[in-house]
């Protein structure tokens, strides 16, 4: 399998201390500062977003994105699970929604989000995010605004350029925890 951490910085310059993590893990990245806004990584998202594209159209191949931001914890299973994603995943989260893990499920043969912020058509955390990049291939080639919102959240907005209904999305698994949310894991 192949990984390509790409980070976006909010600040105007990297910073050493995970660019020496990023060395350690031995798994290639790209690292840049794009910032500093404080508008709710939404520049950042957008920057990053905009690299995905640019690498995929110029290199003429695809691959499946699982972004998290500055809140989420990962486990490696979770990325595991981002590979056999077509189109567009959800991962489960522990530590959000009123149930204390927000998640999509297969219920009654269709798609549900157990989640917060109910009243949005797309009612997911970022971190929970797989998609492929394929998704892109149908947008304007000049575009350069994948995130489209520009406030606080904005998954529903870009989820709404992408998805035409919520069973669309696939879910990788039920209930797992692999992603965390503002949480410390123990060794």
């Amino acid at each position: 399998r192949q990984m390509l951490w790409i980070i976006a910085e909010d600040s105007n310059v990297i910073d050493p201390v995970v660019t020496r993590l990023l060395k350690c893990s031995q798994i290639p990245f790209v690292y840049f500062s794009y910032g500093p806004t404080h508008l709710y990584g939404n520049a950042q998202k957008n920057a990053l977003l905009q690299f995905v594209v640019e690498m995929t159209r110029s290199f003429n191949f695809h691959g499946n994105i699982h972004p998290l931001d500055d809140d989420g914890y990962a486990l490696a299973e979770g990325f595991e699970l981002s590979y056999g994603i077509r189109k567009w995943g959800l991962l489960p989260n522990t530590g959000l929604g009123p149930e204390g893990m927000e998640y999509a499920a297969i219920e009654n043969g269709k798609v549900v989000m157990h989640a917060g912020w109910a009243e949005r058509k797309y009612p997911f955390d970022y971190n929970m995010l797989i998609f492929n990049s394929n998704i892109f291939d149908k947008l304007d080639p000049m575009t350069n605004l994948f995130w489209p919102y520009p406030g606080g959240g904005g998954e529903s907005e870009f989820a709404d350029i992408h998805l035409t209904s919520l069973q669309e999305v696939e879910v990788p698994c039920h209930k797992c925890q692999y992603l965390f949310y503002n949480t410390m894991i123990a060794p």
